[in-house]
Parts: structure tokens; sequence; C-alpha cells
């Protein structure tokens, strides 16, 4: 994927009635359901891609994504888990944190906004 891919100009769009009809039936799957295999490369650069796709006024893609699989994704848990152990409701930070650890592979969106831009960091964030 590249920086041209992310900045193409889109189609217009056309109704679809099938994708009506998925977005109706869409629903949330816990983090801790979530098994192996995972999606694979393809597909995550699809997910990356589509991802990438919100809404950008200034055209600054002001986040980044950050892929972990199973090795990076233990180590964050680890190195959050004191961290965790210090909240007020212990266990209840520990289940969150599994959340982190449960499924195949994690993507991290982080906020990269870009300071002293015209278009102001909130909006940025939004």
């Amino acid at each position: 994927m590249t920086d041209a891919d992310l900045g193409a100009a889109l189609p217009l769009p056309v109704p679809s009635t099938e994708m009506q009809d998925r977005l109706a039936r869409r629903r949330s799957a816990s983090a801790q359901s979530l098994a192996a295999p995972g999606p694979t490369r393809a597909e995550i650069e699809r997910i990356l891609l589509l991802g990438a796709r919100t809404p950008d006024h200034g055209k600054l893609f002001p986040w980044r994504f950050v892929v972990l699989g199973p090795v990076s994704r233990a180590a964050l848990a680890a190195a959050l888990t004191p961290m965790a152990a210090r909240q007020s409701d212990p266990g209840k930070a520990a289940k969150v944190l599994s959340k982190l650890t449960a499924p195949p592979l994690t993507i991290l969106v982080l906020s990269a906004p870009v300071i002293g831009h015209k278009v102001p960091e909130w909006e940025q964030q939004l």
C-alpha cells in the first residue's frame, strides 16, 4: 500500500441493497471470541486500505496503524501488566488487558496529528 493508494479518488457511490442488508445484520464480536487463524496478509492490507478511507480534512492522514502479531501483543501485554495492577480494580484491568492477547491479531490505530497545521488538532482527531 502506498500514499497514492490512500489519496486516490473514489468512484461515485452506487446504492447497494446487498451492502445495506449486510450492515443491517452486522454485529460486533468480543475480542475473546476471535480465534485463529485470523486474517491473511492480503486481508490485513485490505482492512488497512479501507480503514484509511476515513474522512480526512486536509489530507493529512493523522493516524498510524500498528499491526501486532502474537509475539508483539504478548510483549505489550507484559509491559502493561504492572500498570493494570495499579488500577482501582486490578481484576477488571487485567480482563480488559486480556482483550489484547485473546485474538489472533490486533491492529492499533494511533492518533498522529500534524501539530501547527491550519486544521486544528481536535478536528484531526475527530
